[in-house]
């Protein structure tokens, strides 16, 4: 079974805590530096409700000392709708 870092929007919000919570997890500077610009991004592109943190195997292309590559999948809240919707 992998590793899931479940992150609520209220988190994300709290951008020191939400980077050491993201370190304790993946325990690389640099993952955590990747992960953190695509949660940025994120944001910019509408409110979080809820944001989840994946390993995946490692590819071709990453980088020397990489372990994982890490997929960053966000929940959107919908103004003025139930539920949210999913990138």
């Amino acid at each position: 079974m992998d590793r899931i870092l479940l992150i609520s929007g209220d988190m994300v919000r709290s951008g020191e805590t939400l980077r050491r919570r993201v370190l304790r997890f993946t325990g690389s500077r640099r993952a955590t530096r990747v992960i953190m610009k695509r949660i940025e991004a994120a944001q910019r592109l509408g409110q979080i409700m809820s944001c989840m943190v994946v390993p995946r195997a490692v590819t071709a292309e990453a980088e020397y000392g990489d372990e994982f590559g890490w997929d960053v999948r966000v929940s959107y809240a919908a103004a003025g709708a139930r539920g949210g919707r999913h990138a």
